[in-house]
C-alpha cells in the first residue's frame, strides 16, 4: 500500500487543519466582519470552516494560533474554561429549579389555606 503522504516535507503538521474553536464564541463587533475573542477567526471563517479547503484552514491557523497562544495565560487552560462553562450552565438550571420549587410550595400552601 502506498503511503498517503510519500515525502515528509509535504506531510501536514497535526494542527495545520484542526479547528481552533475553544467553544467560547464571543464576537468583537456585530455583522459579518466580527472576530471571535477566543479563537480570533472571522464570522465567515467560523461559519464556513467545514467548507474551507485544507490550504485555507492552514492559513487561518497560521494567523490565529500565535494570537491564541499569546492570550492563553489570560484565559486559562481550555479544560478549566470548559468546566467553568458547565458550572455556569448548571447554576442557571439550579436557579430555575429553585424558582419552580418555590412556586410549587406556594401553590401547596395556598391550597391548604383554602380548605
Amino acid at each position: 500500500m502506498l503511503p498517503l503522504f510519500p515525502h515528509p516535507s509535504i506531510m501536514p503538521d497535526d494542527h495545520s487543519t484542526k479547528n481552533p474553536c475553544v467553544k467560547v464564541c464571543k464576537f468583537s463587533t456585530s455583522g459579518d466582519t466580527g472576530v471571535c475573542r477566543a479563537c480570533f477567526r472571522t464570522r465567515y471563517e467560523v461559519r464556513h470552516w467545514k467548507r474551507l479547503s485544507d490550504p485555507e484552514r492552514t492559513a487561518v491557523n497560521q494567523r490565529v494560533r500565535p494570537l491564541m497562544e499569546a492570550e492563553a495565560p489570560a484565559r486559562g487552560p481550555k479544560k478549566l474554561r470548559k468546566v467553568e462553562k458547565r458550572i455556569a450552565k448548571l447554576e442557571r438550571r439550579l436557579c430555575r429549579l429553585e424558582e419552580e420549587r418555590r412556586a410549587l410550595l406556594a401553590q401547596a400552601a395556598e391550597g391548604r389555606s383554602n380548605r
